[in-house]
């Protein structure tokens, strides 16, 4: 019996072990029984550990309520069976996508046993779905925000959808309009033009454009520019009609006043707004205006000598001859036409030309009254016009091709078959690099061009190489018959006899991947419009091929990220919240003077022992700091140094983990010290002034108190205890003036030692006793306001007198400055100098306001920068403040005016 048992199992067992979708037999408690090896292969996790886990370890947070949910459901008898779509955390920790299919075994008396599960694997499904509908938003973004009217229509009629220009042009509520017909939506008679209209557009499988006057948003009558084109599915039917329209009726009125005006005026002659003339039958000027000089370009006298044929475009001669000819033969008396001249300077003129025939009077031969008018922009303006609506037709259809195509190459194809349609050129090419910039294999072609598919195009000289290059950066317009533009030349271009072209980049994953070519065999004047259509064009054929390269670009940016973290001149260190480095690059490795390995094994306190001094550290965590901030490094070998690092953090697989950045500042400290040093040197001497006043008043004491002594001794009066008090009279004016010189020395000194604590309070008493014989001889008041005392900082306390005798300095020159001319000995100004201490903060502020006048708001944005100085020229550098803000920042502080 056991044997038949085993046998009937064994066809289960091995379709459980060897099904291609996961199956799994799961406790009631979440722990698995049983998996195949597809779950482990799902999972990326060895048998024995994923039995040793739960199936809620391995469900990502944000799904497990829903799972439990489901569970619970299932269990209670609610449901016999469910199925959802989920997310695993594999053992790699990547997370995959996965559908789940669950119900649950009981036993013989009906109370549940175990859950059986089947699990896919829909992960590249889910994701590519993902991709979709963000290409979809974008879109969506682009159909929304067009400035035109845009609207989509199934092949019966019914609208599927319409953008918001279009409900806003005609007065549409936010609702749903998919499904109505246009009558429906309007509710207006011109309904029915409009569905005939689109029906053509079906029938002929053509795009076709018309104006037509409808009502507006609140009744008012427009006259709307409407283009229809068919819409078609991934099999080529034709499955609806979208539509393009934007308003005209302002053109037209405006078109409308504008000939009103003209005819008002064309009663004169010379002062006629257009061109008038006169012209006899066989080509001779009888009379001719002065705006038609003026437009022809050439003076009256010079038109003259010229027939009327000599100024002709070539293309328009023949119809002009014809219309003369008819005039002759009497079959028409009038006739108007649009035609182009040829100006003076050889570029043409776009015209319209209203000729009428008179009557023979007595023996004077019947001549032509001609009217020319001017229409050039507005030939420009429609044809401009015109092509931008059918180009935006055109970004549209390829668009929706880019949807429903999966295949690249033929969708490449389709774009440059619709492009050469579109913009009415010889050849529309698109090619791949195939080496550096300049170096291309022609991929996809129009009909024109299509013998040069796989042909290899590079400049023919070397010399152009460059010049040939810039195709391939930018977007490129140039003409063979124009001296200015780009000196190319190729086999195609020669074989092909290409006069004008243009070319835009298309780009592939942010690189450029190949070129767009537009040919023409004639010279023709690329626009920037067309530039734009282009660059519209291999922008949506980019979206679509990127979606095809997205896999591979993955991989390729993780290359680049690791070659780009290997080759950074900065040191990245990578550490879990404890301060444990987990991961470093080659930079880091140098600076520090470790193996790879043995940088690993380290923690950032061996590195930077002082980094998190300053509350950085708590509790065995380290504290992010988001600012580049100067440390102290110690290397291999026990050597310190100066390096700034700068630290943030993200979310790790583990917890959170922190980036160090770290920069050797050696050099830089070096320099920065030499420029604190040269600061220091023009302070004292700009103190000089103050400190030889200080010093000459010991010195007169001393020479009074020792005159006195010679006196005496020479009137025979002196004794011992007079001269004993002049001697200590000049010891004590001694001692005052080595303190003097001894702070001098000390404060001009270079500094070298590094940071340690101080007391603010003697800085600013220091510098203030420096700076303060200075400001008395220019009959400046200096107040200090020591507010506390015995609260120390980290730093040097002689750089913080620098800043602070800089500060005061720059007070001091103000006041000078401004003064009004008073008495010699009046108090011209103050400066106040206020420490006090932050306790909320945690700081010491130190305030300095002088009555100099202020600073302008234009200069103060950059009283910090170097070299940056309002004095004259010999009496300030401009490093002052530029030092000052260097020496407050390296000690961890701010300072703003």
């Amino acid at each position: 019996l056991l044997l038949r048992l085993k046998k009937r199992l064994t066809p289960f067992r091995i379709t459980f072990e060897s099904a291609s979708v996961g199956i799994t037999h799961t406790g009631l408690d979440g722990r698995w029984l049983r998996v195949n090896d597809r779950m482990l292969s799902i999972t990326g996790y060895m048998r024995d550990e994923l039995m040793q886990m739960s199936y809620r370890d391995i469900t990502l947070e944000a799904d497990r309520g829903e799972d439990l949910r489901l569970n619970r459901q299932i269990v209670s008898g609610e449901i016999d069976s469910f199925q959802m779509e989920k997310r695993f955390r594999r053992k790699d920790g990547r997370i995959i996508w996965a559908k789940v299919t669950a119900t649950l075994a009981r036993k013989d008396d009906g109370t549940p046993d175990y859950y059986i599960a089947i699990v896919e694997d829909i992960d590249e499904l889910k994701r590519s779905e993902l991709t979709r509908m963000e290409n979809e938003a974008r879109f969506r973004a682009f159909w929304d925000n067009s400035p035109f009217n845009q609207s989509v229509k199934d092949a019966h009629g019914r609208l599927v959808e319409v953008n918001r220009t279009y409900r806003e042009t005609f007065g549409i509520s936010d609702r749903d309009v998919a499904g109505f017909s246009d009558t429906e939506v309007h509710g207006s008679d011109w309904a029915p033009t409009i569905d005939a209209f689109d029906r053509e557009v079906l029938q002929s499988r053509t795009t076709r454009t018309s104006d037509i006057q409808l009502p507006g948003k609140g009744g008012a009558e427009l006259t709307i520019r409407v283009t229809k084109f068919p819409i078609y599915d991934a099999d080529g039917h034709a499955v609806g009609v979208g539509g393009i329209s934007y308003d005209i009726t302002n053109q037209i009125r405006n078109a409308r006043e504008l000939r009103e005006r003209e005819e008002r005026f064309r009663a004169t002659f010379e002062q006629s707004a257009v061109g008038i003339a006169h012209l006899s039958f066989d080509g001779q000027w009888l009379r001719i205006n002065a705006r038609l000089c003026e437009m022809l370009g050439y003076s009256e006298q010079e038109l003259r000598r010229l027939s009327f044929d000599q100024i002709t475009h070539p293309d328009d001669l023949a119809e002009d001859l014809r219309a003369r000819n008819a005039m002759l033969a009497g079959e028409t008396d009038v006739f108007v036409r649009v035609k182009r001249y040829i100006r003076k300077n050889g570029t043409p003129l776009w015209v319209q030309l209203t000729g009428s025939k008179t009557e023979r009077v007595g023996d004077d031969p019947p001549y032509v009254i001609i009217g020319v008018q001017d229409i050039s922009e507005q030939m420009a303006a429609e044809s401009g016009l015109a092509a931008r609506v059918v180009q935006q037709a055109a970004v549209i259809q390829l668009g929706q091709l880019a949807l429903a195509q999966d295949d690249p190459d033929t969708l490449i194809q389709a774009t440059a078959e619709l492009v050469a349609e579109t913009l009415g050129v010889d050849a529309c090419m698109i090619s791949r690099f195939v080496a550096a910039p300049g170096e291309l294999e022609i991929t996809a072609a129009s009909e024109g061009g299509k013998k040069y598919l796989g042909w290899v195009v590079q400049p023919k000289h070397r010399e152009t190489g460059e010049v040939f290059a810039k195709v391939s950066e930018d977007a490129v317009i140039w003409n063979n018959t124009d001296p200015d533009s780009p000196d190319l030349d190729s086999p195609i271009l020669r074989d092909f006899g290409t006069k004008s072209a243009a070319s835009v980049v298309i780009g592939v994953g942010g690189a450029a991947s190949g070129v767009l070519v537009v040919h023409s065999k004639t010279n023709r004047e690329f626009t920037n419009d067309d530039l734009t259509f282009l660059k519209s064009i291999v922008n949506v054929l980019a979206a679509a091929l990127t979606q095809n390269r997205i896999s591979s670009a993955l991989a390729e940016r993780e290359n680049m990220l690791n070659t780009a973290l290997d080759t950074a001149a900065d040191g990245i260190i990578v550490a879990n919240a404890d301060g444990d480095i987990v991961m470093s690059n080659n930079a880091a490795e140098d600076i520090f003077g470790y193996a790879a390995d043995e940088l690993a094994r380290k923690n950032l306190r061996d590195l930077v022992p002082v980094s998190y001094d300053s509350g950085a550290a708590t509790g065995g965590t380290v504290r992010m700091q988001l600012s580049a901030r100067e440390m102290i490094g110690v290397r291999h070998d026990g050597t310190r140094f100066p390096i700034e690092v700068a630290m943030t953090h993200f979310d790790g697989p583990d917890g959170i983990m922190h980036t160090a950045l770290v920069r050797d500042i050696t050099e830089q400290k070096n320099l920065q010290s030499q420029l604190i040093q040269a600061s220091k040197l023009a302070t004292v001497g700009e103190m000089a002034a103050g400190i030889a006043y200080e010093l000459n008043q010991p010195l007169n004491i001393m020479r009074m108190a020792a005159d006195n002594v010679l006196i005496r001794q020479d009137a025979g009066t002196a004794d011992l205890e007079y001269a004993a008090e002049n001697l200590e009279l000049i010891s004590e004016q001694a001692g005052r003036m080595g303190k003097i010189i001894l702070h001098m020395r000390v404060f001009s000194r270079q500094e070298t030692s590094d940071f340690e604590p101080f007391d603010p309070a003697q800085s600013v008493r220091n510098a203030c006793d420096l700076i303060g014989p200075q400001l008395e001889l220019d009959n400046v008041e200096l107040n200090v306001d020591i507010q506390t005392e015995g609260v120390l900082v980290n730093g040097i306390g002689s750089q913080l007198e620098q800043v602070l005798i800089n500060m005061i300095t720059n007070g001091r020159d103000a006041i000078r400055e401004n003064a009004t001319q008073g008495n010699s000995n009046d108090v011209i100004g103050s400066v106040d100098v206020c420490l006090e201490h932050l306790r909320d903060e945690q700081a010491v502020s130190i305030r300095v306001r002088d009555t100099g006048g202020g600073i302008a708001e234009k200069t103060l944005e950059r009283i910090f920068d170097p070299f940056f100085t309002t004095k004259e020229v010999g009496v300030g550098t401009g490093l002052g403040l530029s030092v000052s803000y260097g020496i407050v920042n390296s000690m961890g502080g701010q300072i703003s005016a």
